[in-house]
């Protein structure tokens, strides 16, 4: 089983890239072969060098590259240690970090300053489109509910 799962995994010299198939959120996808059950291409590497896994641990990636099956690049954590780690990456789509912080901000705190001084001026169809975000976004700016 193991030569089966390897001989799918591109080794760079930073991270083992699985180039077989992928589930729909990019994590790399290994069918063992007697079961014909998939598992993740990341928890099959980590099983592979280091063992059962242990009921309730998830296998998370130090380098943030979800096709990485690099067993130096793995480790166990439970789930409360996956999302403090998609938090301190800026990963998390509802994130807890504000403004800029947030690795999915589209906007930075001069442009929040910039789209409120133009807020009187222009509608909020036009704001949404000079600033690529929603109508409803530029309003919950304009009236402070967000970007405080």
């Amino acid at each position: 089983m193991s030569n089966n799962f390897w001989s799918k995994v591109n080794k760079t010299e930073s991270c083992w890239e699985w180039t077989g198939g992928q589930n729909g959120n990019g994590y790399g996808l290994f069918k063992i072969p007697l079961t014909r059950k998939n598992m993740t291409a990341h928890r099959m590497s980590y099983t592979l060098a280091n063992g059962e896994i242990p009921e309730g641990q998830w296998v998370l990636h130090k380098c943030d590259n979800r096709v990485c099956v690099n067993p130096s690049h793995l480790f166990l954590g439970d789930a409360a240690a996956n999302v403090a780690d998609m938090d301190a990456k800026g990963r998390r789509k509802c994130s807890p970090l504000k403004h800029e912080q947030n690795g999915r901000a589209v906007l930075d705190s001069d442009k929040v300053k910039v789209l409120r001084l133009l807020h009187n001026k222009f509608s909020l169809s036009a704001l949404s489109k000079i600033f690529g975000i929603g109508k409803s976004q530029v309003h919950r700016i304009v009236t402070n509910q967000q970007w405080a």
